[in-house]
This record gives structure tokens, C-alpha cells and sequence, in this order.
């Protein structure tokens, strides 16, 4: 099967899975956001599974989906081993650890910087698919919300801060960016 067929079988399982779902800060269906995050990962690795991370980024996250299932699933595609482990790690490191549901004795901001510092541990890879992840929020959550904006640009500034190894031009973009809608919302 090739790339493209893959693709597109993967994107109508995340729709499966996003079924229903719509965007907190934008009015449109989930499934958008991460195809987005997919075209934006897909130009900083294009051979190495960027768009299927960026695509898949929020299924183990908010979804019913199993990273067995997603294994399978890309498996079954024609996605060889080594492929496969790379996309379900990368979701892997991409998926909330630090959630209100596990860690209902913590705050959100605590909960946050615990997410931060998690990130900062991760690959280039995976910070740099976040990094698209970001930015896509960002643009929603700063033109619809203005106030929890204030909130959400403090904790993408101090994860910016620790994730040192993504993409650079992506990561310094972002921080002139988040300073830029700082001053916006002020």
C-alpha cells in the first residue's frame, strides 16, 4: 500500500476515534487540529513518520484508543516494525502524563510544569512535533479566549524554556510569537 493510502486510512481511523468530538476554542470538529499539527510535523520529517505522530498526536490522550490498538492498526497498514514503534512512541511521549484525572491532588499549574519537565526529556522528534502542536493551539485559544489565553501562554513559556532539543527556528519562533500575544492580551 503506498504512503498516501496509508495516510489516508490512518486519517479516517483518528476521525473514528475523534468521532463526535469538537474543538474547545475553535468551532469546528477535533479531528482538524491534529491534521494540521500532521502537515505542519510532516515539513520538519517527512520520512520519518512526523505526519503520522502529528496525526495520531491526541488519540491515547482523548480517545478510547490503546497504544496496542494504535500498534495494530499501523501495523495492519503496512507500517513495518520499526515505523510502527517510532509513531506509538512518539504519541507515547506526546500524551498527558500529568492529568487532572491522575493527579487530582495537583493544580493545574502544578500539573503543568511536571508536563514541562517531562517534555524536556523527551527527542528532538517528539519536542518538535509538540512544538506544531503549540503553535496550532495557540492561534485558537489566544483569538476565542482571551483570558485562559493568559494562562496557557505562562505554561507554553516555561515549557518552551525546558524543551531545549526541538527544532530551533520552530522553538525561537514560538517564544517571539508567545511574547508577541503576552502583550495582546495584557
Amino acid at each position: 500500500m503506498s504512503l498516501r493510502w496509508k495516510r489516508k486510512l490512518l486519517l479516517l481511523y483518528v476521525r473514528f476515534f475523534h468521532r463526535g468530538q469538537r474543538r474547545k476554542y475553535a468551532d469546528e470538529y477535533y479531528y482538524h487540529h491534529p491534521v494540521r499539527v500532521a502537515e505542519a510535523a510532516d515539513k520538519y520529517y517527512p520520512e520519518s513518520c512526523g505526519y503520522e505522530v502529528g496525526l495520531c498526536h491526541d488519540l491515547l490522550e482523548d480517545t478510547k484508543c490503546t497504544s496496542d490498538k494504535l500498534g495494530m492498526f499501523l501495523y495492519l497498514l503496512g507500517y513495518d516494525v520499526v515505523e510502527t514503534q517510532l509513531i506509538v512512541e512518539g504519541v507515547i511521549d506526546l500524551t498527558d502524563v500529568y492529568t487532572k484525572e491522575n493527579f487530582p491532588g495537583l493544580n493545574r499549574g502544578r500539573r503543568k510544569q511536571m508536563e514541562a519537565v517531562r517534555l524536556s526529556k523527551c527527542s528532538k522528534f517528539s519536542q518538535t512535533i509538540k512544538f506544531c502542536d503549540f503553535e496550532d493551539n495557540t492561534s485558537s485559544i489566544v483569538s476565542t479566549a482571551p483570558k485562559f489565553a493568559k494562562v496557557y501562554l505562562k505554561e507554553k513559556r516555561y515549557a518552551l524554556n525546558l524543551m531545549v532539543l526541538g527544532d530551533q527556528d520552530l522553538r525561537n519562533r514560538l517564544i517571539e510569537d508567545t511574547n508577541v500575544y503576552t502583550m495582546m492580551t495584557k
